[in-house]
């Protein structure tokens, strides 16, 4: 089956949402649970949180193996060959004797989930081009928002009635579902499979030419500045919000979870600015709107102020800046690659996701000592990221012209 008979936009873009929302399903389901699983463990929460900075190299090394991979052997049977890494990994969490343990299985789940989120963007690049890829990026990244919504909410109860162990399970029965929806509901949409040797030397040659772009470029750090701040946020909120003003399982899961609506809104509003404003302009957006969350954020640790809202306002309005950002430099990435889409779709991953896990370490390392870590690391990601996009915010892709 071909794009040319696939099913219509919004039954493709929901089906997408759902196999990319495997990333956040894994990042944040087993938040509230990170204090019990360091009692479990007898361990201290720095090493807890190192298995969401393990999650996120591993997301880097899938990542670089899979686009070459899709972009030569089709983007349906890699997708498959992911999703049972990810089982595998998942079973050796959940039968985890030790912290170390628990570390490699959150390893190879992430090897594992890597291939679906990136294979999901290529799929989209398959199919459409320009604002109309951002715009379905966008409707994705608003639909898979309902994940990082409930998640912590969800992993709340489940820690407090179930304990930390059963977010495994959850893991294992999403994986799986997501093998029956590939199989049976994802056509294959790959145009032109390329006939690059995958030698080592092969992997150097693509990859050197994506980054001989300076719209790629540009549009990668984007994507790894907005994601560094999310990370330092997932790897650090914990923590401070449980320990700083005392909050439940379940409360911290409600705050975390008004978070990620600003997220939400920011890619319905991102979708209806890139038409009228361009990519590059509608990232400017984006960004200042970051820049005012990271600085407020700062400031509001240093004035004296001790409420929960002093975090969750201004990383609201830092993801509302995200949601505009993210799904159209996603788009940006792949514009000039349309037949290798899918190692654009990776290179881009792999940049998003080691800024991702540089700040998840520095804040996890660092946060049960230093607590100004987080909103000082959010504030300074938010103003490397506004000065690039003020500096191109007047620049345009060659078919927006």
């Amino acid at each position: 089956m071909t794009s040319k008979t696939t099913a219509p936009f919004w039954g493709m873009t929901i089906l997408l949402a759902a196999i990319t929302s495997i990333q956040p399903l894994s990042t944040d389901l087993y938040l509230p649970s990170m204090l019990s699983i360091a009692a479990f463990y007898k361990t201290d929460i720095a090493h807890v949180q190192f298995t969401l900075t393990t999650f996120m190299l591993g997301f880097v090394v899938g990542q670089i193996i899979y686009g070459p991979f899709t972009d030569k052997y089709g983007r349906k049977p890699v997708m498959l060959v992911s999703l049972g890494v990810y089982i595998f990994g998942s079973l050796i969490c959940l039968f985890a004797g030790n912290i170390e343990t628990l570390v490699l299985g959150r390893f190879f789940q992430a090897v594992g989930g890597s291939g679906p989120v990136i294979i999901s963007r290529a799929v989209v690049r398959d199919r459409h081009k320009g604002a109309t890829a951002s715009k379905m990026l966008a409707s994705m990244g608003f639909i898979m928002g309902f994940v990082p919504l409930i998640a912590p909410v969800i992993g709340g109860f489940i820690e407090t009635y179930l304990g930390w162990r059963a977010h495994f399970y959850v893991f294992l029965g999403f994986g799986s579902m997501l093998i029956f929806l590939v199989i049976f509901f994802l056509p294959e949409t790959i145009n032109k499979k390329t006939t690059e040797k995958l030698t080592p030397l092969g992997f150097v040659k693509i990859y050197d030419g994506l980054f001989a772009s300076k719209v790629f470029r540009f549009f990668s750090a984007r994507i790894g500045f907005g994601f560094g701040g999310l990370f330092a946020f997932i790897t650090g909120s914990s923590y401070y919000m449980q320990t700083r003003f005392e909050l439940s399982p379940q409360q911290f899961g409600f705050a975390f979870g008004s978070v990620v609506l600003g997220f939400m809104l920011g890619t319905l509003l991102g979708a209806r600015l890139s038409g009228p404003l361009g990519l590059y302009k509608t990232i400017f957006v984006g960004t200042s709107l970051q820049i005012f969350g990271g600085i407020s954020m700062f400031l509001l640790h240093n004035v004296g102020i001790f409420h929960v809202a002093q975090i969750v306002f201004p990383m609201f309005l830092y993801m509302l800046g995200n949601g505009i950002i993210m799904p159209q430099s996603q788009a940006g990435s792949m514009a000039e690659f349309p037949h290798k889409a899918g190692a654009a779709s990776s290179l881009s991953g792999v940049v998003q996701v080691t800024f991702g896990a540089v700040t998840g370490a520095l804040v996890g390392s660092l946060i049960e000592d230093y607590i100004i870590i987080l909103p000082l690391v959010i504030m300074l990601i938010s103003m490397a990221n506004f000065y690039p996009s003020f500096r191109h915010r007047n620049d345009h892709l060659p078919e927006e012209l």
